[in-house]
């Protein structure tokens, strides 16, 4: 499910602001994207069968089990909003609609910040590096003020500069 809603994230944020692939080649990028998460289950299921013809019952150990499970599943999610914030920095510089640059620009700038801080901070934890209590109180005080941000960048951006024409479904 993490893995469909980073797509759908993918989605949004690839179409953001006037439902357009820009760049075109960024549609294929989602369809494979959206590909590798539903075939994520049938990849799982594969080393479980994999590991029961070599041993003849399935044996995967606990460091195996998590690292298929847990570790691969969230490095695809961390990549995936990484390369949604790049495609929007992307966006915006190559956007010369004055409108949209308006847009962007807010999005753009909570976007990189969550993506960064929220790779940082569970990369940190798939891999137990250490680190005090309070560098990681602060990594995550920078996490949720950039999703939070986030949310409100999008919420400006909408209002202020009226992308996806929601003043006709506000109206109606």
């Amino acid at each position: 499910y993490k893995l469909l809603l980073s797509n759908l994230t993918l989605l949004v944020l690839l179409t953001f602001p006037d439902g357009k692939w820009v760049p075109g080649w960024t549609r294929w990028l989602f369809i494979l994207s959206l590909a590798g998460s539903l075939l994520m289950p049938l990849y799982i299921l594969g080393m479980m069968l994999l590991s029961f013809l070599l041993s003849g019952e399935v044996n995967i150990s606990t460091e195996v089990w998590d690292t298929l499970t847990d570790t691969i599943p969230e490095l695809i999610r961390i990549s995936v909003l990484l390369l949604s914030a790049l495609m929007q920095l992307y966006r915006l510089w190559t956007t010369r609609n004055a409108v949209q640059r308006q847009q962007l620009k807010w999005i753009s700038f909570s976007l990189f910040g969550m993506a960064l801080f929220y790779g940082m901070f569970n990369v940190v934890q798939l891999w137990n590096i250490e680190v005090k209590s309070a560098q990681s109180l602060i990594l995550f005080m920078y996490l949720c003020f950039f999703s939070y941000g986030f949310v409100f960048t999008l919420a400006i951006s909408v209002l202020r500069y009226r992308i996806w024409d929601m003043d006709l479904v506000i109206n109606k």
